[in-house]
């Protein structure tokens, strides 16, 4: 068995995958999920004293089969806590033997498979051909910087403004100067606390795309708020009780909506629950990647693409992390039988 800690997945990460290698991975792993090639449980939910422990087993043929297991803060959690991300692993099993192959820590893992699929449905909506300036993040964890990153180095040609949102009014200069250590152009770079209510109205007035990655429980902003033709793109809430956004802005998407997955929506996303959207209506983002769709025109007043996450794309991303470590002799080899 190859045990790879944070440190090795990072050292990969690094220096051996490229963008498009994470990108063709995660599209690959949606494509087999929208042909049903998949077999990917519902999560099933733990609580723990600072944390939901989500476990996602999943498996493609000839390709992954594993499970991660992932450690969310709640939303009563420190700010230590929180600051310490998605601690979690992956193990990946042989096909053929069964056999345990691997351990990989998912800590990057979960960030980078989320922006990718995050990065594909926003795509469809906003191409770079749409020329998108502004960007707002909620958050300035994890999952906001991995966003930030590659959704810069997508549209590098036409952002000039990324904002993120604190929760807190603390260690803003601190994250001003770590949230934006992949930014080469110049462009205008703020982070703002969400007690500064009218500088987030007037950054979202103006915003080309809405990042969301925090497990709100109540909507982080008014629908009103939202320029019209704004995309909106969620990936925080994951559990019914759960919201990011209100009901008026889901119904102004009308159907300019795309999901990574109908059915974990129906069960998870507590947006469309409180909405009460009729998910057979809406794009899944696997059977647009599958059918080659390359643009969508929106008929609402804002786009919206929401993932809870799906198991098979975590599976997917580890065995890619897997193999190239194998390549280049990364991580311990322990005798696990």
């Amino acid at each position: 068995m190859l045990v790879l800690t944070k440190s090795d997945v990072s050292k990969v990460i690094d220096e051996f995958l490229n963008t498009d290698d994470l990108i063709d991975n995660q599209r690959n792993a949606l494509i087999s999920f929208s042909k049903g090639k998949v077999q990917n449980p519902l999560r099933s939910t733990i609580k723990s004293g600072n944390h939901n422990l989500l476990y996602m087993p999943s498996s493609v043929d000839h390709q992954a089969i594993g499970m991660k297991v992932v450690a969310v803060p709640l939303p009563t959690a420190s700010v230590k806590v929180k600051s310490d991300g998605l601690p979690g692993a992956t193990i990946v099993h042989d096909e053929s033997t069964g056999l345990v192959e691997g351990l990989v820590n998912a800590t990057e893992l979960t960030a980078l498979r989320t922006a990718s699929s995050s990065l594909l449905g926003t795509s469809l909506f906003v191409p770079k051909s749409a020329n998108p300036r502004k960007m707002v993040i909620f958050s300035t964890g994890k999952q906001a910087y991995n966003h930030a990153a590659l959704f810069y180095r997508f549209y590098k040609e036409s952002i000039d403004e990324i904002t993120y949102w604190n929760h807190s009014s603390t260690s803003l200069d601190i994250l001003n100067s770590s949230m934006f250590d992949f930014v080469d152009t110049e462009i205008i770079q703020s982070v703002i606390a969400s007690s500064e209510g009218k500088r987030v109205d007037e950054k979202l007035s103006t915003a080309d795309i809405v990042i969301c990655c925090t497990p709100s429980l109540v909507p982080l902003f008014r629908s009103d708020k939202v320029k019209e033709g704004a995309h909106i793109t969620l990936i925080g809430s994951y559990k019914p009780e759960m919201q990011e956004i209100d009901t008026r802005l889901i119904h102004d998407a009308g159907d300019s909506i795309i999901v990574d997955s109908r059915s974990d929506c129906a069960e998870e996303a507590g947006e469309f629950i409180r909405a009460g959207t009729d998910l057979s209506k809406v794009h899944t983002l696997g059977d647009l990647l599958q059918d080659g769709s390359s643009y969508l025109k929106r008929n609402g007043r804002v786009s919206i693409y929401k993932g809870v996450g799906i198991g098979i794309q975590d599976s997917s991303i580890a065995r890619l992390i897997l193999d190239k470590a194998k390549r280049n002799d990364i991580g311990t080899h322990i005798d696990f039988n």
